[in-house]
């Protein structure tokens, strides 16, 4: 899919790169790939396969400290829900401040109208007020930004 969104020379920015795995593949495919997380642990694990034409980097997720128009495609996979709902609206600003002209942001989130919360999803017990997610979102209200 994100190969699809994309073309070969393309700058694209992968945020909540986790260990590198996905941004990897497509920076084999030609593309300039920047991946940024939260945590330093998981970024060393994405450093240690790195290959040419990628860049893992520690930035928070809200302020994406990058030059206004300077990616191609801007993704995310499950990494929405964990944003603070007052955060959310920041991101995406952040998002398309980044995006050059006619560039695409891609989203993988999960759907709140499922009803079921994503503890339960995975088989973990929640039964304690603790959850995985923030907030999972609806179609209807990300429509809004």
């Amino acid at each position: 899919m994100l190969t699809k969104l994309s073309n070969p020379g393309n700058a694209v920015l992968e945020v909540g790169c986790g260990a590198g795995y996905l941004a990897i593949e497509l920076a084999k495919r030609v593309r300039t790939v920047t991946g940024i997380d939260v945590s330093d642990r998981i970024l060393k694990v994405a450093r240690a396969h790195t290959v040419n034409g990628i860049e893992f980097l520690r930035v928070d997720g809200v302020e994406l400290p990058f030059p206004t128009d300077s990616f191609h495609l801007v993704y995310s996979i499950e990494v929405f829900e964990h944003l603070h709902p007052d955060d959310a609206l920041k991101h995406l600003r952040e998002a398309r401040r980044i995006l050059r002209p006619g560039g695409k942001l891609w989203a993988l989130t999960p759907n709140r109208t499922f009803k079921i919360s994503a503890g339960a999803r995975f088989g973990i017990d929640a039964t304690h007020g603790e959850d995985i997610h923030l907030k999972e979102w609806t179609y209807e209200e990300l429509s809004i930004f």
